[in-house]
């Protein structure tokens, strides 16, 4: 079974470009290449590639998810408010308790139909980004499922190369005539 650790084994004569194939994704702050490793493992695993073509189908795969996670991870970011400068944080509480003050008290409910106001905010701010990074992630999600299917295929079609030529024979009955004068 081709699997990146058994990839990484090949003799030199197979080149620095397969080994390359196999290497990890690039990466970006906050991302951790073991999150990326485990990913791959699960999914060369789970797919079992049996060759290069399959391997290398196998980590578009574990690509194309990786990236959605990343874009989905953006997606959030575009969504959660910056976190305001402390000073700014102590003045806004402040002015809260005293515009309050006279105000019915506190409660988890209207948090929270704040919080959901400030997302909707965000959201409108932010729409055309937002629409944008949902449209990159449903464009993986397409090559992710293409991927899948062009491995399944390479492996129907490898399966009808490799059949034995007895599969071709049709078994049928004769009987011997005798032969006719011309």
């Amino acid at each position: 079974m081709t699997t990146p650790n058994s990839i990484q084994k090949l003799p030199p004569a197979q080149g620095k470009a397969i080994r390359k194939l196999f290497a990890d994704a690039a990466f970006i702050p906050g991302e951790d290449r073991a999150d990326y490793r485990c990913l791959r493992e699960a999914v060369f695993a789970t797919l079992r590639a049996q060759n290069i073509v399959e391997a290398m189908l196998a980590k578009d795969v574990v690509d194309c998810e990786w990236d959605i996670h990343r874009l989905r991870r953006v997606e959030a970011a575009l969504l959660t408010p910056r976190r305001p400068d402390p000073a700014q944080a102590a003045f806004a509480a402040s002015l809260r308790a005293s515009l309050t003050s006279n105000a019915p008290t506190w409660s988890p409910a209207a948090e929270r139909a704040e919080e959901t106001e400030r997302l909707a905010k965000r959201f409108v701010d932010y729409e055309s980004q937002v629409e944008q990074v949902s449209r990159m992630i449903a464009g993986l999600e397409v090559r992710r499922i293409n991927a899948l299917r062009e491995l399944e295929k390479y492996r129907q079609g490898s399966s009808r190369w490799t059949r034995p030529a007895s599969d071709d024979v049709i078994d049928a009955d004769f009987e011997v005539t005798a032969r006719r004068a011309a």
